[in-house]
C-alpha cells in the first residue's frame, strides 16, 4: 500500500512537472517584444568607458542582463535567448515559492496543487511570465517576504528589526525597478500595520520619519533618474483618458481569457469583509490592495498584470475550512477538485497552443540568424539598430518610445549624421512623417525594412570614370581600404524610376552593378547609361531572403 502511494505521488509529480515545463517553454518561445530586445542590448556597454549607457534607473536588473549578454556572446547566440532563460528560471522559482506558501498556509498538498494549477494555467502567466520585464522579478521578492514573515526569525525579531527586513527587501527591489516602491508599501500596510504603529509612535516616530525623509532626499540627489522614471510611470497623458477603454484594454483581455479570476476577486473581497472566518486575513487585505493598484495604476500592461496574479490566488490557501463548509453545503465538495483540474488542464493546453501557434518568436529568430550571417558586409559601417537585431556589431541604439521627449533629439542626430544602414522597426514610426520623408529622400530600401544610405554621384559636375569613382568611394567611406571585400553598388535610375545597367569593363559583380574597392585598380572603361536621371552609390545591399517585414516582426506586442 505504501509503495502504491509513493508511485501515485511520483506520477502526480511527473504530470505536474510536465505541465509546468510546457507552460514555461511556451512562454520562453513566445514573441520577442521590441522593449525586451532594447533592454537586453542596451547593457552591452555597462562597464565600458565610452558609450551612452546609464544604469542609474535599474542597476541590478541591468547587471543581470549584462551577464546574460556576456553568456550569449560566449555561446554565439542572440542575448534574448539567455535573457529569456534567466526569466524562465525566475518563473520556475515563482511557481516553487507559490506552491510552498500555498501548502504551508493550507496544510494540504492537494489544495496547494490545485491553486498552483490555476496560476500556471492563467493565460497571462503563460504568455508573459518569461518576458524580460523587471516587474516579474519583483514578484519573487514579495513571495520571499511572505515566506520570511512566517519564520521563527521574524517571530523573535522586534518591530524595528521586522521593518528593517522590509526596508532591506525594498531597497534591493528598487534596484530592479523603482516601481517596486508601490507593491512593497502595500505589503507593509497589509502585513506590518502593528509594527508600523508601534515603531512610529511618539518622539521616536518623529525621529525615524525625519531620518527617512533625509534618506529620501539623499537618494533623490544620488539617483534622480530613478525618481524621474517612477514619476513618469505614474503620470498620465492627455492622449488617453485615465479610466478610458485604451488604458483598460489588457485588463479586459485578462478577464475574458481567465473568467475564473472574477470569482477570485469576489471571494477575496467577501472574506476581507468577513475576515473572522479565515486564519490569515492579511493575505486578503494585500490581495485587495493589489487589485486597487491594478485599477488605479496608469500603465496596466500585460506583464504588470502577470506579476500580480500570485497575490490574488494565494489567499485561497488561507480559507480551506471556509471553502470546505461552503462546498459541502452545496454538495460540490467532492466534484470541485476535478472541476478545477479539468479547467486548469484545458486552459493550460489552450493557451500553450495559442502561444506556440500564433505568438512565437520563430520569425524573429529567423531574421536575427540571417543578419548575423550577413554581419561581415556591415562590419565597418555605422548602423542604427533601434532594438538590437545585430547585438554583437558596433551600432547606434538610441532609444525611441511613446511619449519620450528624446525622440526629437534622436531625429536630429540621424539627420545631422545619417548612418549608413537603418533597420526600420515599428518603434521608428514614433519619429513621425518627417523621418519617413528623410528615409525616402536619402536611403535605398530592400522593401522589408532595411534602409541603406544612397549617396548620389555628381554626374553633372564630375566626369564618370574609374579614378573619379575611386575618389568618390574613398571620400564617402574613408574605411573602404580597410574592407576590401565589401561590395559597393551602383544604383542607376531613369526618369521613370527604372533600373539601368552601367556599361563598363569587367569590374562589375552581382547583376553587373556591384564592385569591390580592389576591383577599381583594374578598372579601365566606364560609361554612363543613356536616359540616366540619377546615379547612386550604396555601401552595401542586403536582400532579405526571409521576406519578413522588420516593422511587423519587431514591434511592442502582437496583441496591440
Amino acid at each position: 500500500m505504501k509503495k502504491l502511494s509513493i508511485a501515485k505521488n511520483l506520477a502526480l509529480a511527473l504530470v505536474a512537472l510536465t505541465l509546468l515545463l510546457n507552460a514555461v517553454w511556451a512562454g520562453y518561445h513566445s514573441f520577442w517584444t521590441d522593449s525586451e530586445m532594447w533592454a537586453v542590448i542596451s547593457v552591452r556597454s555597462m562597464f565600458a568607458t565610452t558609450g551612452e549607457y546609464n544604469g542609474a534607473v535599474k542597476p541590478l536588473l541591468d547587471f543581470l542582463l549584462w551577464v546574460c549578454f556576456q553568456a550569449a556572446e560566449h555561446l554565439a547566440v542572440h542575448p534574448m535567448f539567455t535573457a529569456r532563460a534567466l526569466f524562465a528560471l525566475n518563473e520556475l522559482l515563482t511557481v516553487g515559492l507559490f506552491f510552498y506558501l500555498c501548502r504551508r498556509l493550507s496544510q494540504s498538498r492537494g489544495l496547494a496543487f490545485l491553486i498552483t494549477l490555476l496560476l500556471v494555467s492563467n493565460s497571462f502567466f503563460i504568455k508573459r511570465f518569461c518576458h524580460v520585464r523587471s516587474d516579474l522579478l519583483i514578484t519573487n521578492f514579495l513571495l520571499l517576504l511572505c515566506w520570511l514573515q512566517d519564520t521563527p526569525r521574524w517571530q523573535r525579531a522586534s518591530n524595528t528589526v521586522r521593518l528593517g527586513y522590509v526596508m532591506l527587501f525594498t531597497l534591493v527591489a528598487i534596484t530592479v525597478t523603482p516601481k517596486a516602491v508601490l507593491p512593497f508599501a502595500l505589503w507593509t500596510l497589509a502585513f506590518a500595520r502593528s509594527e508600523l504603529r508601534q515603531t512610529f509612535a511618539g518622539r521616536r516616530g518623529l525621529i525615524l520619519i525625519g531620518a527617512g525623509l533625509w534618506m529620501a532626499i539623499a537618494y533623490a540627489s544620488w539617483n534622480w533618474q530613478a525618481l524621474r522614471f517612477l514619476s513618469l510611470s505614474l503620470a498620465t497623458t492627455a492622449e488617453h483618458a485615465y479610466f478610458g477603454a485604451y488604458r483598460f484594454q489588457h485588463v479586459g483581455r485578462f478577464i475574458r481569457e481567465n473568467a475564473v479570476i472574477l470569482a477570485v476577486f469576489a471571494f477575496n473581497l467577501y472574506l476581507l469583509i468577513r475576515r473572522a472566518q479565515v486564519q490569515r486575513p492579511e493575505y486578503f487585505v494585500f490581495a485587495n490592495l493589489v487589485l486597487i493598484e491594478l485599477l488605479f495604476y496608469p500603465d496596466r500592461l500585460p506583464f504588470f498584470i502577470a506579476a500580480l496574479i500570485p497575490f490574488w490566488l494565494l489567499p485561497l490557501s488561507c480559507a480551506k475550512d471556509f471553502l470546505a463548509r461552503i462546498l459541502a453545503r452545496r454538495r460540490l465538495y467532492a466534484a470541485t477538485p476535478y472541476i478545477i483540474l479539468v479547467y486548469g488542464m484545458i486552459n493550460l493546453g489552450l493557451w500553450s497552443y495559442v502561444v506556440e501557434t500564433f505568438h512565437t518568436s520563430d520569425e524573429q529568430e529567423e531574421i536575427v540568424t540571417w543578419l548575423e550571417e550577413a554581419r561581415v558586409p556591415l562590419s565597418t559601417l555605422v548602423v542604427y539598430d533601434p532594438v538590437g537585431l545585430m547585438p554583437f556589431s558596433p551600432s547606434l541604439n538610441w532609444f525611441v518610445g511613446p511619449d519620450e521627449i528624446w525622440n526629437s533629439i534622436v531625429l536630429l542626430k540621424l539627420e545631422a549624421d545619417p548612418p549608413a544602414v537603418i533597420f526600420f522597426t515599428m518603434r521608428l514610426f514614433l519619429l513621425g512623417t518627417e523621418f519617413l520623408d528623410f528615409l525616402q529622400a536619402n536611403y535605398w530600401s530592400d522593401g522589408h525594412g532595411i534602409f541603406i544610405r544612397r549617396v548620389p554621384f555628381p554626374t553633372e559636375t564630375t566626369p564618370f570614370n574609374c579614378a573619379t569613382l575611386k575618389d568618390f568611394v574613398l571620400k564617402n567611406w574613408p574605411k573602404a581600404t580597410a574592407a576590401p571585400q565589401r561590395i559597393y553598388y551602383l544604383n542607376a535610375l531613369n526618369k521613370a524610376g527604372e533600373s539601368l545597367e552601367v556599361p563598363g569593363s569587367e569590374v562589375w559583380r552581382e547583376e553587373a552593378r556591384g564592385f569591390r574597392w580592389t576591383d577599381l585598380a583594374r578598372c579601365k572603361d566606364l560609361r554612363l547609361p543613356k536616359d540616366l536621371a540619377r546615379l547612386d552609390v550604396l555601401p552595401a545591399r542586403l536582400v532579405n531572403p526571409t521576406h519578413l517585414e522588420l516593422s511587423t516582426s519587431f514591434r511592442f506586442d502582437p496583441e496591440y
